[in-house]
């Protein structure tokens, strides 16, 4: 029983939030956008301020390998995603998760913190929660060669492809 009332937590989390930020108009800071969806989070703040480079826009990204110490792992399994808007990046591992765009140049990006549903993620899932949010958060060099998007900071490389439709 405990796994269904986790459920039915995530989808109603999942609908408030979505809610909230259909509802607004905007992107407010405590927003929260769903990757690949068709909500407004997508389409805020063009021709204000920063924004994301356009390569890193229009795909929705899923996490394929992280390289650290000691090696390589394959987390396709794991179907944690991340989408570029303008000026907004979102994403899903555990949680639901967002940030306005901080700083955008042609090889680094970074974000203005993050929001995040909260559902008190543990293991592998949860841990993807963190690390993109912390390799986004504090700046991260990016490249994209063809259907390939790696984003990299220090001894971390995130490597993304189209998610599969």
């Amino acid at each position: 029983m405990p796994i269904l009332r986790h459920m039915h937590m995530r989808t109603l989390l999942t609908a408030l939030v979505l809610t909230a930020v259909v509802g607004c108009g905007g992107v407010s800071s405590d927003a929260v956008c769903e990757p690949g969806s068709s909500d407004p989070c997508n389409d805020q703040g063009q021709g204000e301020g920063l924004t994301f480079p356009s390569a890193l826009q229009g795909v929705t990204w899923q996490l394929v390998t992280v390289e650290r110490a000691p090696g390589e792992e394959n987390v396709q399994d794991l179907a944690s995603s991340l989408a570029f808007g303008s000026t907004v990046v979102s994403g899903k591992a555990c949680n639901y998760f967002g940030a306005k765009v901080a700083d955008a140049t042609s090889d680094r990006i970074a974000t203005d913190g993050f929001d995040s549903t909260a559902m008190g993620c543990e293991g592998p899932a949860g841990d993807l929660d963190r690390l993109v949010q912390e390799v986004l958060a504090s700046g991260a060099t990016w490249q994209r060669q063809d259907e390939t998007l790696t984003l990299a900071r220090g001894d971390v490389t995130l490597t993304f492809a189209p998610q599969p439709a």
